[in-house]
């Protein structure tokens, strides 16, 4: 099926802005082209040559190679446990030489997929339970946050944090390791750290990261506002103080947070009964622990918050009031200053990027996702 062509797009705003300019977000203006089928939920998209893109569904639970100009697509392997087979993809890594790295959370490991699209090879985590002085417990933490990393360098190196799943009484780390593996190797780098909130509360400030394609990495502090770029032998390079307006958590926040873990934990209770055994009896249903609120959001919020474009631009998504349904992201320069803030439209995310382009998913009013293309100067 025939892609909808659309108006072009206007491009963002370019040129040097001044500080009253740069506060102001610019529209990112009308797509180039929206892909002619819906996804239920994209989990990761990745550019190849030609403009064609390689898209994981995570409800639909389909990988597949599209191509936005004609709409064609096709399947890329199939759901399984077999080599060369998926499970649950959580994540598209992009490989040097337009190569992918497909992140299977449900068979913990990784697909490598050819400039084509097609599957190369099965590649296994490294077993980190076996290296000397290495916790079994924490080893497995940092596998399961392998499969759900952040970024890869142009030299392939995969950056990740170790999941910290938490236990009742225990309090969060007030620092957590930023992480390095490169494929085929069986020791694990680490390459910084930054801080947590340490509270566990919804919306309390955090740092978060991201890598950059020269291996630099870029921490976003959120008091003050700012970004810190840091380098392989760790001298560290602050940009310049952002302003923001503290917005304050609302009671329609918060139990939109509570009726949020209420379904995922009914899903989770679902499943465990699915699995228990017919003369096992019913398994009690998960306990919704008691949630704790800051007063106020700060400037971005969560992992998801920030991602860097193939050029070294450092995208972060802004907190907003609730019912706000316009995300806004401030966009800063490779050497940590901000230099515009980019409004994209209502009810919409970013999923991606591209050389010069920006991939959102656009939310209609039955909850499926239209995936658009944007131009990038």
């Amino acid at each position: 099926m025939n892609p909808r062509p659309l108006i072009p797009a206007a491009l963002l705003a370019v040129g040097a802005l001044g500080p009253a300019a740069a506060q102001q977000p610019q529209p990112l203006g009308r797509p180039l082209v929206e892909h002619a089928e819906p996804f239920s939920r994209i989990t990761g998209i990745r550019e190849l040559a030609g403009g064609r893109l390689i898209i994981a569904d995570s409800r639909e639970k389909t990988l597949q190679l599209v191509d936005l100009t004609t709409g064609a697509s096709r399947p890329i392997s199939r759901e399984g446990r077999g080599p060369g087979e998926w499970l649950n993809i959580v994540g598209l890594l992009p490989l040097p030489q337009f190569e992918t790295l497909v992140a299977d959370g449900g068979n913990r490991r990784f697909l490598k997929l050819g400039a084509d699209g097609d599957v190369i090879e099965t590649v296994a985590p490294p077993a980190l339970g076996t290296t000397p002085n290495a916790s079994a417990a924490m080893a497995g933490f940092a596998v399961f946050g392998l499969i759900t990393a952040r970024a890869v360098d142009r030299w392939g190196r995969i950056h990740f944090e170790p999941v910290n799943f938490g236990r009742e009484g225990v309090p969060a780390p007030d620092s957590i390791p930023i992480l390095r593996w490169s494929l085929g190797r069986a020791d694990i780098d680490t390459v910084g750290w930054r801080r947590s909130s340490g509270s566990g509360m919804v919306w309390a400030p955090a740092e978060q990261w991201q890598a950059m394609p020269d291996g630099r990495i870029a921490r976003a502090s959120p008091a003050p506002y700012r970004l810190t770029l840091v380098d392989s032998s760790g001298r560290s390079a602050e940009g310049p103080v952002v302003h923001f307006s503290p917005v304050r958590v609302t009671d329609a926040d918060r139990e939109e947070v509570r009726n949020r873990q209420r379904s995922q934990m009914a899903q989770v209770g679902q499943a465990m009964r699915a699995q228990a055994p017919s003369a096992g009896g019913t398994p009690p249903a998960p306990r919704v622990p008691e949630i704790q609120f800051a007063e106020t959001k700060p400037p971005f919020y969560g992992p998801q918050a920030i991602e860097v474009a193939p050029d070294g631009e450092i995208w972060i998504l802004r907190t907003n009031a609730f019912g706000d349904p316009v995300p806004v992201y401030d966009v800063f320069k490779e050497n940590g200053q901000l230099h515009r803030r980019v409004a994209l439209p209502a009810r919409s995310r970013l999923v991606g990027f591209g050389q010069r382009a920006v991939y959102i998913a656009r939310l209609d009013d039955d909850d499926l996702e239209w995936l658009q293309k944007y131009a990038r100067p």
